[in-house]
């Protein structure tokens, strides 16, 4: 007799935590929800997860988040042009009128250095306030129009107000998003499925002891090597420990102290390897 271990993917990206259900839901639509004893439950369980893939798809798809990415990697570029640029006329020769300009520009270049690796709001408002600096005092403005900079700084700023603009947008679609599902967010259904999923487990491993079968033992082996494929993924990804997920097949003494005996369906689990509701 195989048992069910519960595997909820807790270090999984949104993702692939809705690819590795709606790969279990695959799994028990071919061994036939009759078969596994989960009719009822199995239909709440697969709404779940067509509603969590709907809300990712919804985000991901999302027509600003496509500008935001695009204006944020441009703007990435123009800002490096500036710093790397900065840094290879500090090699100048001493005394000339390129590494005068040059040691103008340093100061900005120490604050500002790196903004481009940061979050994307904050990053604007760096961004912004990167602009203002290299226009203000004679010495910086003479140097950025030497070193022609000017035109690098004009693409910056367009491409930053487009980012920033991106950005708003995006985020009112968010919230016109979140009010069309009553607030309902991605990581909210995602709760929600691992709540269903564990309860299937539950169902599943209680009557693999009351009515055990061929199909029940096969679909735990099949659904435990898709549990084991996706937590090598959170192993190598996030350095997540990777569960026992191991079904042990064969017969269980009931007189053994070790063994578990079925509990409430819905008592939660989680991705220690200790096998889900039971």
């Amino acid at each position: 007799m195989a048992t069910w271990v519960a595997y909820l993917g807790s270090k999984l990206p949104v993702g692939s935590h809705n690819a590795y259900h709606r790969e279990i839901v695959d799994e028990i639509v071919k061994a036939t929800p009759e078969a596994l004893h989960i009719e009822t439950l199995f239909a709440s369980y697969q709404e779940a997860v067509e509603l969590e893939q709907a809300l990712i798809k919804q985000v991901a798809g999302s027509a600003y988040t496509t500008t935001v990415t695009d204006a944020n990697e441009r703007c990435d570029l123009w800002l490096r042009v500036f710093f790397e640029a900065q840094k290879a006329f500090m090699v100048a020769p001493v005394g000339s009128e390129t590494l005068k300009h040059a040691e103008a520009l340093k100061p900005i270049v120490g604050t500002y250095d790196g903004i481009h690796r940061h979050e994307q709001s904050r990053q604007v408002t760096e961004t912004n306030g990167l602009l203002t600096a290299v226009a203000t005092g004679e010495e910086v403005v003479a140097a950025v129009e030497a070193l022609g900079f000017k035109p690098v700084f004009e693409q910056l700023r367009i491409e930053n107000d487009r980012l920033e603009a991106a950005i708003r947008a995006r985020n009112l679609e968010d919230a016109d998003l979140l009010k069309a599902h009553g607030g309902l967010t991605a990581s909210d259904q995602r709760k929600v499925v691992d709540n269903l999923y564990q309860q299937v487990v539950a169902h599943v491993n209680a009557y693999a002891i009351v009515e055990p079968s061929e199909a029940i033992d096969n679909f735990i082996i099949e659904a435990t090597a898709t549990a084991d494929y996706y937590a090598n993924i959170a192993a190598r990804d996030n350095g997540a420990t990777k569960p026992d997920l191991d079904p042990d097949p064969g017969t269980a003494d009931p007189e053994d102290p070790g063994t578990t005996e079925p509990t409430d369906p819905t008592e939660p689990g989680d991705d220690s390897g200790t096998p889900g509701g039971v």
